[in-house]
């Protein structure tokens, strides 16, 4: 049976958001408007992002598993892709081959 590596990383994104302040006022007419509003909007997710920046990846921890646990883990955290066979699972989705096809599609479809 196969060993795997699972590794967990976190990515961070800055994301910026812009709101009128006019439109601000507008939920809250019987107040003088404040800036501070927009952070409930975002909060609230009512409010699409304006821009994002990709600032890295750090590693959280590592492990090795099993080709059980992987599938195991694969189903619990993919629901939706669950009716894949066992092998389309390992050949789709687990570096090299998951990698070599994003990298491929990334690689082609930069936007200079």
């Amino acid at each position: 049976m196969s060993e795997y590596v699972m590794v967990t990383g976190i990515s961070t994104f800055r994301m910026k958001y812009c709101v009128r302040l006019s439109d601000l006022q507008k939920d809250n007419p019987d107040s003088e408007v404040q800036p501070e509003w927009a952070l409930d909007a975002v909060t609230m997710e009512e409010v699409e992002e304006f821009s994002q920046r990709h600032i890295g990846e750090n590693i959280i921890d590592h492990r090795v598993m099993n080709e059980t646990e992987v599938l195991e883990m694969f189903d619990k955290e993919n629901e939706y892709l669950r009716d894949l066979t066992t092998q389309e699972k390992l050949e789709k989705f687990i570096w090299p081959a998951y990698n070599k096809r994003v990298g491929e599609w990334k690689r082609n479809n930069r936007e200079y």
